[in-house]
């Protein structure tokens, strides 16, 4: 998983105030709603046993829907109209 640093030291512009910057005290805590026996990405597999709970899931294997998250950001890339259709 690529992780995104924002540089809040910059100064700020129009009399605003430069926000405190974000340390790992402040970082959001990774869910543990579900059991993840796989050690898989805590955030991926709430969101993928969320899924499974919902009306429909059934229909789906944990499997499927965590192969169709990992391929997502990709699929955004490439295949655009693909995601556009499911919206």
């Amino acid at each position: 998983m690529k992780r995104v640093t924002v540089d809040h030291t910059a100064q700020a512009t129009h009399g605003a105030t430069t926000p405190a910057p974000i340390g790992a005290d402040t970082m959001a805590v990774p869910p543990s709603t579900y059991d993840n026996p796989r050690e898989d990405d805590p955030w991926d597999n709430d969101a993928v046993q969320w899924l499974l709970l919902q009306p429909g899931g059934s229909s789906c294997t944990r499997h499927n829907l965590a192969e169709c998250l990992r391929h997502q950001p990709a699929r955004v890339k490439k295949q655009p109209e693909l995601v556009q259709r499911a919206e």
